[in-house]
Protein backbone atom coordinates (compact mmCIF):
# COMPACT_ATOMS: atom_id res chain seq x y z
CA UNK A 1 0.00 0.00 0.00
CA UNK A 2 1.21 3.46 -0.88
CA UNK A 3 -0.14 5.81 1.79
CA UNK A 4 2.27 8.63 0.86
CA UNK A 5 0.64 9.04 -2.56
CA UNK A 6 -2.81 9.05 -1.03
CA UNK A 7 -1.78 11.77 1.42
CA UNK A 8 -0.46 13.95 -1.38
CA UNK A 9 -3.70 13.51 -3.33
CA UNK A 10 -5.72 14.34 -0.25
CA UNK A 11 -3.71 17.55 0.36
CA UNK A 12 -4.09 18.50 -3.32
CA UNK A 13 -7.85 17.98 -3.09
CA UNK A 14 -7.94 20.09 0.09
CA UNK A 15 -6.04 22.90 -1.65
CA UNK A 16 -8.36 22.76 -4.66
CA UNK A 17 -11.40 22.83 -2.39
CA UNK A 18 -10.01 25.82 -0.48
CA UNK A 19 -9.27 27.65 -3.73
CA UNK A 20 -12.75 26.91 -5.02
CA UNK A 21 -14.32 28.17 -1.80
CA UNK A 22 -12.21 31.36 -1.91
CA UNK A 23 -13.23 31.94 -5.53
CA UNK A 24 -16.92 31.64 -4.58
CA UNK A 25 -16.43 34.07 -1.69
CA UNK A 26 -14.68 36.57 -3.96
CA UNK A 27 -17.48 36.32 -6.54
CA UNK A 28 -20.04 36.91 -3.79
CA UNK A 29 -18.14 39.95 -2.47
CA UNK A 30 -17.81 41.34 -6.00
CA UNK A 31 -21.56 40.98 -6.53
CA UNK A 32 -22.27 42.73 -3.22
CA UNK A 33 -19.85 45.51 -4.13
CA UNK A 34 -21.63 46.03 -7.45
CA UNK A 35 -25.02 46.23 -5.72
CA UNK A 36 -23.69 48.78 -3.22
CA UNK A 37 -22.10 50.84 -6.00
CA UNK A 38 -25.40 50.87 -7.90
CA UNK A 39 -27.26 52.00 -4.77
CA UNK A 40 -24.73 54.77 -4.12
CA UNK A 41 -25.10 56.02 -7.69
CA UNK A 42 -28.90 56.04 -7.41
CA UNK A 43 -28.79 57.87 -4.08
CA UNK A 44 -26.30 60.40 -5.47
CA UNK A 45 -28.62 61.09 -8.39
CA UNK A 46 -31.55 61.56 -6.03
CA UNK A 47 -29.60 63.98 -3.85
CA UNK A 48 -28.30 65.87 -6.88
CA UNK A 49 -31.81 66.10 -8.29
CA UNK A 50 -33.14 67.38 -4.96
CA UNK A 51 -30.39 69.98 -4.88
CA UNK A 52 -31.29 71.21 -8.36
CA UNK A 53 -35.04 71.26 -7.69
CA UNK A 54 -34.86 72.89 -4.28
CA UNK A 55 -31.95 75.29 -4.50
CA UNK A 56 -34.17 78.22 -5.51
CA UNK A 57 -36.89 77.37 -2.99
CA UNK A 58 -34.85 77.15 0.21
CA UNK A 59 -32.31 79.77 1.29
CA UNK A 60 -30.06 77.23 3.00
CA UNK A 61 -29.38 75.59 -0.36
CA UNK A 62 -27.41 78.69 -1.28
CA UNK A 63 -24.94 77.85 1.49
CA UNK A 64 -24.89 74.21 0.34
CA UNK A 65 -24.09 75.39 -3.15
CA UNK A 66 -21.18 77.39 -1.83
CA UNK A 67 -19.88 74.62 0.45
CA UNK A 68 -20.38 71.62 -1.84
CA UNK A 69 -20.26 73.26 -5.25
CA UNK A 70 -23.80 72.23 -6.26
CA UNK A 71 -23.89 74.91 -8.97
CA UNK A 72 -22.41 72.37 -11.36
CA UNK A 73 -25.15 69.80 -10.62
CA UNK A 74 -27.51 69.27 -13.53
CA UNK A 75 -30.97 67.63 -13.40
CA UNK A 76 -31.10 63.92 -14.16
Amino acid sequence: MNFAGEGANSRRDDVREAMSQEKKEREHLLALNQVIARQVMEKSRMVAGACVRCRDSFPFFLSLQIIFGCNSVKPC
